[in-house]
């Protein structure tokens, strides 16, 4: 049934299209006062076939490039019957970084953008189990992931002195609402790589109460990586999954050895 009707919709379509381009062509014909209809009609079939061959490439190419990426996501939501608490170690297949994903969340795949690559993170406990007559408890926090991954970055400054570029940059946007920074802290990502993180939230006027983020931001070699975790709800999860970011994946039971701390200033004379 379904299959019919999409069928009946695309031939008005087409019969729609055709009849606008044959319009079309006759109007040039008739300006150069030619009185056969026979190019019209040739010209109205190809430009309709060709527009229609453009769409279907454009929607299947749309959907490869922004809706499968999270088919991960759906599926899980499609599938999960109960939700799931507690640390998920994951290990990205592509680039070899690892990090702590808390309860549900689940990654997308990669979203190719020239030289930045994208992955969104989503906990689907709230929506997991979820029957057509049972709607989501508006109590459970809605929470968000983002991981980007930027090639080709000229500079030599560290992560710190980046991210509080990014700050000053976020603090001069006009929009209608308001993002606090906590004061940026460097962070540990892995060996050869630097890294600075921040707490904040953001205030919207549909969100009085705010939403609560934690952006760590790593540098290594030439790539950039901005690990972004944001909630309706403060929760010690978002902080630990963006702070658990290393660039590459630690062997089991391996712990980051954190520098040093400097040694005080000798204060006796």
């Amino acid at each position: 049934m379904a299959t019919g009707i999409v069928i009946v919709v695309g031939l008005i379509v087409a019969a729609i299209l055709y009849g606008i381009f044959f319009l079309f062509f006759k109007l040039i014909w008739i300006l150069c006062k030619k009185q056969r209809n026979f190019w019209p009609l040739v010209l109205a079939g190809v430009a309709t076939v060709l527009t229609l061959a453009a769409t279907v490439y454009m929607a299947v190419y749309t959907a490869k490039k922004f809706i499968q990426p999270f088919a991960p996501i759906i599926e899980t939501m499609a599938t999960r019957t109960e939700p799931v608490y507690g640390p998920q170690p994951y290990t990205d297949p592509r680039y070899g970084f690892s990090i702590t994903l808390y309860n549900g969340t689940v990654l997308s795949e990669w979203i190719d953008l020239g030289t930045e690559n994208y992955l969104v993170g989503f906990d689907t406990n709230p929506f997991v189990g979820l029957s057509a007559d049972r709607q989501r408890d508006p109590e459970q926090p809605i929470t968000l992931y983002l991981i980007v991954r930027q090639e080709g970055a000229d500079t030599d400054a560290p992560a710190i002195d980046l991210l509080k570029d990014v700050i000053n940059t976020a603090g001069q946007m006009d929009f209608d609402g308001e993002i606090d920074f906590d004061n940026p802290q460097p962070a540990y990502a892995g060996p050869g790589a630097t890294a600075a993180k921040v707490n904040g939230n953001l205030y919207t006027a549909s969100s009085q109460e705010g939403i609560a983020f934690a952006l760590l931001m790593a540098k290594q070699g030439t790539v950039l990586y901005y690990v972004i975790g944001g909630s309706n709800e403060s929760q010690d999860e978002i902080y630990q999954t963006v702070e658990s970011f290393r660039t590459e994946a630690l062997s089991a039971g391996q712990e980051p050895a954190l520098p040093a701390p400097a040694p005080a200033a000798d204060t006796a004379g």
